[in-house]
């Protein structure tokens, strides 16, 4: 998962701080999915901690459109 750590508020208004650096932390329960998976019902998310890879040299990105699904495949046979 790309989310490291969650600041929560709770219902009692409460501060939880589960904000981190670190992979892998297995010092106890993972709280993290239990608040994202919960829709705002276990508490509201104020603040996240992304991972956030680097992007690799080498590779671009190109959009383009076609008028139907053949022209499609024909581009993308000549694209190759």
């Amino acid at each position: 998962s790309a989310v490291l750590g969650l600041e929560i508020v709770l219902a009692d208004g409460t501060l939880l701080d589960c904000l981190t650096s670190l992979r892998k932390d297995n010092t106890g329960v993972d709280l993290k999915q239990a608040f994202i998976g919960s829709e705002g019902i276990l508490g509201l998310i104020t603040r996240v901690a992304l991972a956030c890879p680097t992007a690799m040299s080498g590779v671009g990105l190109g959009l383009f459109s076609c008028s139907s699904f053949e022209k499609i495949l024909s581009t993308m046979r000549l694209a190759r």
